[in-house]
């Protein structure tokens, strides 16, 4: 996962601001992940920063890229957005508000059932329409760590979900096509990989 941060790449330091808690981090990056000329000013102080990837070996995939694999009918890839988000339990009722039309929100009413991949989905109660799936992941004390939202299958041609988690004190989203939902443990292991090359580069 870090070679390209250890080669003869050219790097670039950014620096990402997460307002709510005031916290500021310095990574470095190779500039290859990065694809336009205002993402490659070293120095520069971003509140986001989205990375566009492969699935299978993390490469840098390029717009130019995703309309090529498109045409392909390929969708074996992935973006990651760094930015600064609420915590966990709030996310959640966020994620329930949005797949109920804002007719549900509390996780407390929420329906829990087990789920593929060793995920827990969320079901608005009894009544509730609910156009979109919520899944969670929990800890061993029981507390939210990783939060999803997935378009149903059979509502879209290619129905895809958002993934959200926490690594090295960053808060990240992950999109991806549903199809690939099973594989969401390596893809928290891989943007953590990620993570720890851009953060520790003394």
């Amino acid at each position: 996962m870090c070679a390209l941060f250890h080669g003869e790449e050219e790097m670039v330091t950014h620096v990402l601001y997460m307002h709510q808690e005031n916290v500021r981090h310095e990574l470095r990056i190779p500039t290859v992940y990065f694809e336009d000329a205002w993402d490659r000013v070293d120095g520069a102080e971003h509140d986001a920063q989205l990375f566009s990837v492969m699935i299978d070996d993390f490469t840098p995939v390029y717009r130019r890229h995703t309309a090529t694999l498109k045409k392909a009918g390929r969708h074996d890839y992935m973006t990651f957005l760094l930015q600064d988000y609420v915590g966990n339990e709030r996310l959640t009722e966020i994620v329930l508000s949005t797949a109920t039309g804002g007719k549900s929100r509390e996780i407390s009413e929420a329906l829990r059932q087990d789920a593929d991949f060793d995920l827990v989905a969320l079901r608005a109660k009894e009544g509730i329409e609910q156009n979109k799936d919520v899944y969670i992941s929990e800890d061993a004390a029981g507390d939210i760590r990783t939060v999803f939202l997935c378009s149903q299958m059979g509502d879209v041609k290619s129905p895809g979900c958002s993934q959200y988690f926490r690594s090295h004190a960053i808060d990240i989203k992950v999109n991806y096509r549903r199809v690939f939902l099973a594989q969401w443990k390596g893809f928290e292991i891989d943007v953590d990989s990620f993570l720890a090359c851009a953060l520790n580069f003394e």
